[in-house]
């Protein structure tokens, strides 16, 4: 029997899908639950070589947020040609 990665659980389940709400403003929250030793904190935490699902999460959170950083920054290229104005994207 092979074990599931965690990056193939982060991706086969909704947790990314939680992530990204999370990210437009909704509330979500990801818990593992089960029997003693059987891998909760491991599958949340993961090693170096596997991350875990709480690493994966944070990774997309700062993707999310480096790609609604690159579109206001096109945004505001388009909105104010002079440049003068700084943008704040509150996350």
């Amino acid at each position: 029997w092979a074990r599931p990665s965690a990056a193939g659980l982060y991706r086969a389940s909704t947790v990314s899908d939680v992530v990204r709400a999370s990210m437009e403003g909704y509330h979500g929250s990801v818990f593992a639950y089960g029997q003693t030793s059987t891998g909760k904190t491991h599958t949340m935490t993961g090693t170096p070589t596997d991350p875990g699902i709480v690493p994966l999460a944070v990774r997309d959170c700062f993707r999310y947020i480096r790609s609604a950083n690159d579109a206001a920054a096109a945004s505001a290229v388009e909105d104010d040609e002079d440049g003068d104005r700084e943008y704040l994207l509150r996350v």
